[in-house]
């Protein structure tokens, strides 16, 4: 038949809600293939899971309801068939009694359920009362697994249900006797991704293969999109919209055109950045000497606040989150903003990526970069690689973008210049981006590098392509002090080697092969010199103006 646009639709709006879920077409294949044994354990699987998420609750009632619609179309070319089998005629019947209504269930139960159109789950957890069904799910399994002896009026303790399940207990301070599954009874604490990974290893220490039931039913809890990843988890509280593995790409190394801006940010952090994560002491009062502390701080200059409300909107907080604070300098006192935030995936993302501020003496230049300049070079595949030849791949994109981020950091507004603490960062830079410039002291402790113009020009175009950077930093320079790296760039491209430039200097006169290579005199000399070129002698040009008016 022809399909049209309007049957097409019609289709999509269909079976999108049962294409949308978590259901697969094989379920059913094998379930005709299925004995008594098998469909009682996937039966008591199914419940569990049921019982545990209420996500795949809503998820399954709409596959019912549109597995329920298509069987209700095909049976109903049968409502008048008399000589039907048993089974055949007892689901016809029920069919018959369900009187589907397409618009009805359109109308009352898609909205009702469809989770599209609910809030972000990012923004919604588990609830306490899912995570104490939970846990009583799995004490009553394993229960199953131990000797009587370790049980207590045919229960097991929730300090040895904790022990199994590898969550922490012991003694408060105060001599107080505390396991988490108490703490997760209360409200206090939360079951989260963490915790169950180490739980399936642990019951698999104690109990081996006995213990696959239980595993599934983790497996199955482990479904909900509402779990936390870690404990005190709350950036999706605090800011919904934050993009949490911002940096992932480019920790994985992954070198596509959407990790572009994250090479940017990850380059200007390394200049204007502090993270904290790990551990830190709390007050003397407190029952625990510890907890984890993963925050973000970034602070410029007031002038500079622009910059920080472009990195608001690239990964997702609100400009509220911008504040101001007084930083006295030099005897002076000036005007800071900052931006401070925490979130625990980003900064494990930061830290794969070797995270180190601009005040640490021991840094270089990320692998990653690294990485992408070697990349990018296989790619180009010359021997004179030129930093405009970066911008012609992606990798050499995302190497750029992380330079000039840096610069935007800590470079000298009215020069190429790039200074840092760090002289091993510094020659990291240079050796990476094969930079010709020497390294500078002109203070104590304090280097700068002089990146050049063509590669300062290069890593500014790509960062305005993609509306990056301190539009006060986006100049232009001259790039007459490096015409000889384009002279030999521009050769290479036309396939000009020495050979073959020494016969153009025997055929052609020097101001034809100056303008044939738009380069000046000076330039040219030194090329020449360099490849040890010679010139023809005095007079020949003279002698052969001779020959050729002679001939005529």
């Amino acid at each position: 038949m022809e399909l049209t646009k309007e049957i097409l639709d019609n289709l999509y709006e269909d079976i999108s809600p049962v294409l949308s879920k978590l259901f697969k077409r094989e379920y059913l294949g094998n379930l005709r293939k299925s004995n008594i044994t098998d469909f009682g354990k996937w039966l008591k699987l199914l419940h569990t899971k049921l019982n545990l998420n209420k996500s795949y609750r809503k998820d399954f009632i709409i596959y019912l309801r549109n597995l329920i619609k298509e069987i209700y179309t095909i049976i109903s070319e049968l409502w008048d068939t008399i000589d039907l089998p048993k089974f055949e005629r007892t689901i016809r019947d029920n069919l018959k009694d369900f009187s589907y209504s397409s618009e009805e269930f359109k109308s009352s139960n898609i909205k009702e359920l469809d989770l599209e159109n609910e809030k972000s789950n990012a923004q919604i957890f588990a609830e306490k009362e899912d995570y104490i069904k939970f846990l009583e799910i799995l004490r009553s399994e394993i229960t199953k697994l131990v000797s009587a002896k370790e049980l207590h009026r045919d229960r097991l303790a929730n300090w040895r249900l904790a022990k199994y399940l590898d969550l922490p207990f012991g003694e408060r301070k105060d001599g107080r006797k505390w396991d988490t599954i108490s703490t997760i009874s209360k409200g206090e604490r939360h079951l989260t991704i963490e915790d169950l990974e180490k739980s399936k290893k642990s019951l698999l220490r104690f109990f081996g293969g006995k213990t696959e039931d239980t595993i599934n039913i983790i497996n199955n809890f482990l479904d909900d999109n509402r779990l936390r990843r870690y404990s005190k988890q709350q950036w999706h509280l605090h800011n919904p919209k934050l993009k949490n593995n911002f940096f992932t790409g480019i920790a994985n190394e992954e070198y596509e055109e959407n990790n572009i801006v994250s090479s940017y940010w990850f380059g200007f952090m390394g200049s204007d950045a502090s993270v904290r994560s790990g551990l830190f002491k709390q007050s003397k009062g407190s029952q625990r000497d510890h907890r984890y502390r993963y925050d973000v701080t970034i602070e410029l200059s007031k002038n500079d606040r622009g910059l920080l409300r472009q990195f608001c909107d690239t990964i997702g907080l609100d400009h509220s989150k911008i504040k101001d604070r007084p930083r006295e300098k030099w005897g002076k006192v000036y005007i800071h903003s900052y931006v401070s935030f925490g979130c625990r995936e980003m900064i494990d993302d930061l830290n794969v990526l070797a995270f180190s501020s601009s005040k640490e003496k021991r840094k270089k230049i990320p692998h990653y970069v690294n990485k992408a300049l070697e990349q990018s070079f296989k790619q180009i595949n010359r021997n004179n690689v030129g930093p405009w030849h970066l911008t012609n791949t992606i990798a050499g994109k995302i190497a750029l973008v992380w330079l000039r981020g840096a610069y935007d950091g800590d470079g000298s507004s009215n020069k190429t210049e790039l200074g840092s603490a760090s002289k091993m960062y510094l020659k990291s830079i240079k050796r990476a981006f094969k930079i010709k410039h020497p390294l500078r002291s002109p203070k104590s402790n304090f280097w700068v590098l002089s990146l050049g113009a063509r590669l300062f020009n290069s890593m500014t175009t790509v960062s305005m392509e993609y509306g990056l950077g301190l539009e006060r930093k986006n100049k232009h320079f001259s790039e007459n002090r490096e015409a000889l790296d384009i002279l030999k760039e521009l050769l290479e491209d036309l396939n000009v080697d020495k050979d073959c430039l020494q016969d153009l200097v025997y055929k052609f006169r020097q101001y034809e092969v100056l303008r044939m290579f738009s380069t000046i005199r000076e330039t040219f000399k030194k090329l020449l010199l360099e490849w040890n070129i010679e010139l023809p002698p005095n007079g020949y040009w003279t002698s052969k103006d001779k020959l050729l008016e002679s001939k005529h």
